[in-house]
């Protein structure tokens, strides 16, 4: 709706009102966000200065057991006095001499309203988008991965001239990196001798399904290097789809370094053995996580997923935990990893021993048939460096779980005879931690205002005109919406925001009065929706909270309200004496302001036409 001013002005013989409809405003947005259509300025590349990283491969060593490191992290110091600037964008090439890729850490990272910066590669077919103070809400985060030697970082600013909003202080050096979105896939070394694509696992031996729910991870760990591991998504007896994800202690085992988690979804072939393999264009990436809990003696991590999912949910949260039973010496088990980075393959086997086992000192294990490890002999496939945090998958009637967490192998030196491996026991995870057991009973968890998951059972609001509220800590989900019932006196105006970040999963809303007409929308893809109405009469309206491509996500929901102000009648005179001159041309430059709108310039022009005088807006601006 475009804006509209109302002036009083004691000039001229004339009056005049002016009504103001009431109605709802519903806001119009781009379309849905795409990774890969985000607007570039490829024209930038040639322009942007250059910063040049190298590594010698000296720097420290890598202190996470048995798990690959592919980088290490470079302090560098890069501000926008660095970049290339031109009206409205500054850009600068952080070149990585002889690397295979990298990610830069933002600190002091404060964007106006409306500004944003964009981490690219070279040819935009990887961006990653950030804005206000960080997906973290501090100003403090790493960027995802750019698989190239090369990454652009864009500033779009407003104003005049930049400013110093954000500074660059770490790069990683990527030596090497397994998902580069090229052809044929190039893991960072060679699988195990006897490694199996999953997809060509036997329906008979595998759970295919589970292949959906199996990630590939990369993190930096405290000492400043890159590692892979991997991960399964997992169920609760909730049954509902929280984002769960556990792996080992001994990859992740702080915030910190859940924070810095990227993931890789669907990184598998879409055939068996195919000629073209396809597995790094398929897979579906991820930022990020919060770390709900661990347990280094039981060597398990259990992760909440914070990126947004953008998958197909139907089939990724099957892999449940078995919390209780005896397991039996000589069962049948699987599992799914990604040894030193390979697309995804499989592993089947029995449980050769039940031993217990000091995962914090590996080799210290006695088998005697209890403790708290599994040990399995793999009869086919085997595992690798990059498999560690794996799932091992045993089968119990007709439901298949989640029964261990890889940890650590043994592997003779003969040349790819069965490889023998020990799983930390998930129940020993799941029976010392009381965190644990609630994430695994009920999921993550409501807010305060559940069950208000239809449209009949909205939580009520109740406002009088000129109130304001902020309501922080609401949570919706893909299968539990928000509803919300907001009721005012007649002829008050509401403003509605629900706030919330983006990169974490996308929300839109909708408003709807009593009988269920919908009335409003709000589907942007920006980091909140608002929506805008003016109550008719005393009947309430109803908001709907719908998550649209995640399992999980926070917000919060700030409404204003205020009168609606009506509009004055203004009655105006001007006396030139007892008659109007031939040439009466009179021009005033009026500046008006008032609470609703920003102050604003109009000229008006008053031409002498016959006996009478006609007000004219030759050059009205708004």
């Amino acid at each position: 709706m475009g804006k509209v001013l109302i002036v009083c002005l004691s000039v001229v013989a004339l009056a005049f009102s002016v009504k103001i409809k009431p109605e709802v405003i519903e806001q119009r947005k781009s379309p849905k966000y795409k990774e890969n259509l985000i607007p570039i300025r490829k024209d930038l590349n040639r322009k942007a200065k250059r910063k040049v990283v190298r590594y010698d491969g000296k720097i420290g060593l890598p202190s996470k057991r048995g798990v690959p490191a592919v980088g290490k992290a470079l302090g560098v110091s890069i501000y926008t006095d660095d970049m290339y600037c031109e009206k409205g964008v500054c850009i600068i090439a952080v070149v990585l001499e002889g690397g295979k890729g990298g990610r830069v850490h933002f600190s002091e990272f404060n964007l106006k309203k409306g500004e944003r910066v964009v981490v690219r590669s070279p040819e935009g077919d990887v961006i990653y988008e950030y804005r206000g103070t960080g997906p973290h809400g501090r100003g403090d985060f790493w960027s995802g991965i750019v698989p190239y030697d090369t990454l652009y970082v864009e500033y779009y600013f407003i104003g005049k001239y930049p400013r110093r909003s954000f500074k660059i202080d770490k790069v990683t050096y990527l030596w090497d990196f397994p998902v580069r979105k090229r052809q044929p896939p190039d893991p960072i070394g060679k699988p195990p001798c006897n490694a199996k694509d999953a997809v060509c696992c036997p329906s008979d031996v595998c759970f295919t399904q589970f292949m959906d729910a199996v990630a590939l991870y990369s993190f930096i760990g405290r000492d400043g290097y890159e590692y892979l591991c991997t991960g399964t998504l997992v169920s609760n007896l909730s049954a509902n789809h929280d984002p769960l994800f556990i792996t080992a202690s001994h990859c992740i085992s702080t915030q910190k370094e859940a924070e810095t988690a990227n993931f890789w979804f669907n990184y598998y072939n879409s055939s068996c053995n195919p000629t073209n393999p396809d597995a790094d264009r398929r897979a579906v990436y991820v930022p990020y996580a919060t770390l709900l809990d661990t347990y280094a003696d039981g060597d398990a991590t259990l992760l909440r997923i914070d990126g947004s999912l953008r998958i197909d949910l139907t089939s990724y949260f099957l892999a449940g935990v078995l919390f209780n039973g005896n397991i039996v010496i000589g069962s049948s088990v699987f599992g799914y990893s990604h040894p030193l980075g390979n697309p995804l393959i499989y592993h089947a086997g029995v449980i050769g021993n039940i031993c217990e086992s000091d995962f914090l000192i590996p080799r210290v294990i006695r088998c005697n048939g209890s403790g708290n490890s599994f040990l399995v002999r793999w009869d086919d496939g085997g595992t690798h460096g990059g498999s560690s945090g794996s799932c091992l998958f045993y089968r119990l009637g007709s439901e298949w779980y989640c029964i261990g967490i890889l940890s650590f192998g043994e592997r003779p030196t003969a040349q790819c005879p069965p490889l023998k491996d020990f799983f930390a026991d998930v129940s020993v995870f799941y029976n010392t931690r009381s965190a644990v057991r609630e994430y695994f009973s009920y999921g993550l968890g409501d807010d305060i205002y559940e069950e208000n998951d239809t449209l009949q059972n909205p939580t009520l609001i109740s406002l009088n005109c000129g109130d304001s509220l902020n309501i922080t800590g609401l949570i919706v989900k893909d299968m539990d919406k928000d509803f919300f019932i907001f009721e005012a006196p007649k002829g008050c105006i509401i403003q509605i925001n629900v706030n919330f970040k983006h990169i974490f999963g996308d929300i839109d809303i909708y408003l709807y009065d009593t009988s269920g007409n919908r009335l409003a929308s709000s589907t942007g893809t920006g980091d909140g929706e608002s929506i805008s109405f003016t109550f008719t009469s005393n009947d309430g309206v109803i908001l709907e909270v719908d998550l649209v491509d995640d399992t999980f996500q926070e917000y919060s929901l700030t409404v204003n309200s205020r009168p609606k102000e009506e509009p004055p009648t203004c009655s105006v005179t001007i006396n030139n004496g007892a008659e109007f001159t031939n040439n009466l041309d009179v021009n005033l430059a009026i500046t008006a302001s008032d609470s609703v709108f920003s102050t604003v310039n109009l000229r008006y022009a008053f031409m002498r036409k016959g006996k009478g005088a006609l007000l004219g807006f030759p050059s009205l601006r708004m």
